[in-house]
């Protein structure tokens, strides 16, 4: 009887180690917050080159120009053009510049003139342009690192909110509204707004502007009755 029960013992603890081993192993349950849509700004530089008495960009400049334009592709709409000088040191440093911004002009490419920063190194006889873009930041999506089932602490799985930020990013109209928002209209008066707001849903006049028309609603007992007394 003793030996039976010690073979029990054994299957009970043979099976438990054996279930064990086959239940999910459970960690790394934490929250986190759900992924975000973001872009980030990268830089496409390109550096005009012109010869030491050349005070005005060249035909052949202005081809090599035109290349790298249809290489890299422009979108007004989100991308930022900027002329710099980098060479500050030359008496034709402005013309040359400018000169660069003109031939952008004429193929529609507006472009602002700006200086290099301290720490940017100059380059004799150059004038580099540099376009600014946006560009969606990659999500870690979908992450199924963590277990699906077994969560004591009841926490936020690391792929919550993925389908949402992936799919905010591909709908966006313009990449840039991902990195910093756009500033209000001139003249723009958040209070004004809302008051108009008021004076439409509740007929309410707004100081200083004139009064709105009394608001008309139909129910359906009057339309109905209305058709009614029609026929």
């Amino acid at each position: 009887m003793a030996g039976w029960r010690k073979a029990r013992g054994a299957v009970a603890t043979l099976l438990a180690v054996t279930l064990g081993a086959c239940a999910p192993y459970i960690k790394d349950f934490y929250s986190e917050a759900p992924p975000e849509a973001k872009a980030e700004l990268v830089q496409v530089s390109y550096n005009v080159p012109f010869r030491a008495d050349e005070q005005y960009l060249s035909d052949a400049g202005g081809r090599a120009l035109d290349e790298f334009l249809y290489s890299v592709g422009t979108d007004l709409q989100q991308d930022r053009v900027v002329v710099l000088d980098r060479d500050s040191g030359s008496p034709w440093a402005g013309q040359r510049l400018e000169s660069v911004r003109t031939y952008l002009a004429r193929r529609r490419v507006p472009a602002e003139a700006a200086r290099a920063a301290a720490d940017v190194p100059p380059i004799r006889d150059t004038v580099t342009v540099v376009i600014e873009r946006p560009v969606l930041s990659p999500l870690d999506c979908p992450n199924w690192t963590q277990p699906r089932g077994g969560n004591p602490e009841n926490s936020t799985h690391r792929n919550f909110g993925c389908a949402d930020a992936f799919n905010l990013q591909q709908m966006v109209a313009n990449k840039r509204d991902l990195v910093e928002g756009r500033p209000l209209a001139v003249g723009t008066d958040g209070e004004v707004d809302a008051l108009q707001t008021l004076r439409y849903r509740r007929d309410i006049r707004v100081p200083g502007q004139p009064p709105g028309k009394p608001l008309t609603t139909i129910t359906t007992s009057q339309v109905v009755g209305g058709g009614g007394g029609g026929q």
